[in-house]
């Protein structure tokens, strides 16, 4: 009996012993099944680090996925091209993250020509090496792609290079598909990228065509995108009744894809064509259904409207009173009652009496305190320069003794000022200056380049002669407070009123020699691996 339990006993000893022999054995051999027979064997006792190449492999390359997000969420994309690089052979980033790449690189061309900066060889150089990756399929990419790549060459004005890389999306295999994975095919915003292709190179015909061809392929599904692309290119080429039909049909058949960015857009091209009426019906449009353009085009339509040679005031307080439609008094924003004053003040460049522009406007005011709206700054500012303009200076007095000024109001009326024809224009300059420099002096605050660089706009602009001697006065006041870069801009200021040898001639001592030995920073810009980092709000 104790015989037969010692037996019964080491048999079950040698079945469990039995498989822990084998996984030292693979072990040995470096074997991945080893770690899945006994996971400890896989990892070192002392450090814990994986001693399979397999899962250290996943380890680097989750870890190199984890800093490309980080670097893409943060916008860093010297960080990001450089992960990129290095790892670029290596099945490492998805076609979504390359993707997301292309469409940074998209968004910061489009930043820079917005900002009116250089666009850096660098960063086309980096656009052009993901390009050729994904068409040699090094690396995995989204149909999207194409879209970000051709907006791309449109921002940097590479027509010909956005041309070519249209024609091999054409040869692609399954050139339309619905995959939004696969780099192999195209989709509708590929094609609106291709109709402002065309339209950029004033090939309209074709721009046309490819419109046609998009509506009737059966893999597309209708887009607003492709609709506003055809709509752009008819208002540009001056066809602006065929614009707003199509407009109008695509506000029909795309009613769920509307948003108010599209009545921007279509306010924005109408304004650029010089299609003043049918902005304000495009407006309109929009504020039926309850999708008003941005404020800015607001301001802009209002602008024309307030420069137009028809009923100028008239158009100007229709569309205040689309606003009393869209909000209620007590919600109207100011900063709408803002551009309408703004408007009514420069409706008399178009003919209108300043009787009529100067009762309105102070009908407006009355209406917006009674309903119990609070003016703000911006309001005192647009009143300042309004008067100015209007010549009504007691008007100007009182309400510079009654309202509450800041530096945005005096530069407000430098700005104005620079515009008048008064024969004594140049001594108001000098005057708003001096009560400028002692609100400066109040605050305990110093002047920036802008104050100077706006007070000399005005000064040359009312008298050249006078402007030359007092000048140079005032620089040499607040040199204290410039530094190289400041200098050269305001150097480049008066030479855009005298040639250079007024800068030598007439600028003090201390003046010319800061000129002269200063340091100045050179025009060109920084590196991109310092410079390209966008700021929160380009994504």
């Amino acid at each position: 009996m104790l015989k037969q339990c010692v037996y019964r006993n080491a048999t079950s000893l040698r079945q469990l012993l039995r498989p822990i022999a084998n996984v030292r054995q693979l072990a040995s051999k470096r074997s991945t099944r080893a770690a899945k027979v006994w996971p400890r064997l896989a990892y070192d006792v002392d450090t814990g680090i994986s001693r399979d190449p397999e899962v250290l492999v996943r380890s680097v390359h989750e870890k190199e996925r984890n800093a490309f997000r980080t670097a893409m969420e943060d916008k860093d994309f010297v960080s990001a091209y450089q992960i990129y690089i290095e790892q670029r052979d290596l099945p490492i980033l998805t076609g979504a993250e390359v993707t997301s790449l292309v469409q940074l690189i998209s968004a910061d061309a489009l930043l820079r020509k917005l900002n009116s900066y250089e666009q850096p060889q660098s960063l086309q150089d980096v656009f052009w090496t993901i390009i050729e990756d994904v068409k040699e399929g090094k690396v995995a990419g989204q149909m999207m792609l194409w879209h970000h790549a051709l907006e791309t060459l449109l921002t940097w004005g590479q027509l010909e290079d956005a041309q070519d890389l249209w024609t091999h999306l054409q040869a692609l295999p399954n050139r339309v598909a619905v995959d939004k994975n696969d780099a192999n095919c195209i989709d509708s915003r590929v094609y609106a990228s291709a109709i402002k292709l065309f339209t950029a190179t004033g090939e309209f015909t074709k721009a046309e065509q490819l419109y046609h061809e998009a509506l009737t392929v059966r893999q597309l599904r209708p887009s607003l995108m492709i609709d506003q692309a055809m709509i752009s290119a008819l208002f540009q080429n001056g066809r602006i009744g065929e614009a707003y039909k199509a407009m109008d049909r695509a506000i029909r058949e795309q009613r769920r894809a509307l948003r108010p960015t599209f009545f921007s857009a279509m306010v924005a091209l109408a304004l650029d064509a010089e299609a003043v009426g049918v902005a304000t019906e495009i407006f309109m449009k929009g504020c039926k259904i309850g999708m008003p353009p941005s404020d800015s085009l607001i301001a802009r339509l209002l602008a024309a409207l307030g420069q137009s040679r028809a009923d100028p005031l008239g158009s100007v307080l229709t569309i205040f009173r689309h606003y009393r439609e869209i909000y209620s008094s007590e919600k109207l924003p100011i900063e709408h009652v803002n551009c309408v004053i703004n408007a009514i003040f420069q409706s008399s460049r178009a003919g209108v009496s300043s009787s009529d522009v100067l009762s309105r406007v102070h009908q407006l005011l009355k209406e917006v305190q009674a309903n119990g709206l609070k003016t703000s700054s911006s309001t005192v500012n647009i009143l300042l320069a309004g008067y100015l303009d209007l010549g009504e200076h007691q008007l100007l007095q009182d309400l510079m003794s009654r309202a509450k000024l800041d530096e945005y109001s005096f530069r407000s009326i430098l700005k104005s000022q620079a515009r008048s024809t008064e024969p004594n224009a140049f001594s108001k300059v000098k005057n708003i200056w001096a009560s400028f420099e002692q609100y400066r002096n109040d605050k305990g605050t110093v002047f920036v380049t802008r104050d100077l660089l706006m007070v000399m706009r005005a000064a040359f602009a009312t008298d050249k002669t006078a402007a030359s001697e007092w000048i140079p006065n005032i620089i040499e006041r607040h040199m204290g407070v410039m530094d190289a870069e400041s200098i050269e801009k305001v150097q480049g200021e008066l030479s855009e009123h005298k040639d250079g040898r007024f800068v030598n001639r007439s600028l003090p001592e201390a003046v010319r020699k800061s000129f002269s030995t200063s340091n100045r920073r050179s025009r060109k810009w920084l590196p991109v691996e310092k410079e390209l980092k966008l700021s929160d709000a380009v994504m």
